[in-house]
């Protein structure tokens, strides 16, 4: 990282260029453009990052992105420890591995009651309700629906106006 770090400085300082300029130009806080050309690995974000960072500021300052990301080390991949308490907590959330709770809690239970009671009181109140649906002989009135209705809207006919509508 060091020799990235020296490159990108030696090209910014050949150019001119000032750290403020070169994070005004790729909109990389100053803190970063610093961090990388110390080559100060723990002031760094994820190498991803990083690595982006270096090609945007590579550009920036004349030199070609592909041959400064050559000099870039490869990324470590050492995995990051793990605490034993924090995969429980994650098995808990998400329902895999084992848990210390029976599956169904009195929480659970109370819930089940309250809904089941909830259900009970609105067929009660609402369930045995008789409904009145309309036959074959309301609707046969000598008038059809829709022409009563027509005829509250409007007061012409077929014929002109209807009686009631001359006066």
């Amino acid at each position: 990282m060091k020799s990235v770090g020296l490159t990108l400085q030696q090209a910014r300082e050949a150019r001119e260029m000032s750290v403020e300029d070169v994070a005004r130009l790729t909109r990389i806080s100053r803190a970063t453009i610093e961090a990388i050309e110390r080559g100060d690995r723990a002031a760094l974000p994820a190498d991803v990052y990083v690595r982006g960072f270096t090609r945007t500021i590579a550009q920036e300052v004349g030199l070609d992105p592909q041959e400064v990301m050559r000099l870039h080390p490869a990324p470590t991949a050492a995995p990051a420890p793990t605490d034993q308490k924090d995969e429980e907590r994650f098995a808990m959330l998400f329902g895999y591995g084992p848990t210390d709770r029976p599956v169904l809690g009195v929480a659970h239970a109370l819930m089940a009651l309250l809904a089941l009671g909830l259900f009970l009181a609105a067929w009660l109140l609402v369930g045995h309700q008789p409904t009145r649906h309309a036959t074959a002989q309301d609707l046969d009135s000598g008038v059809p629906a829709i022409q009563e209705h027509v005829d509250a809207v409007t007061p012409f006919t077929s014929q002109g106006l209807r009686a009631d509508a001359r006066r």
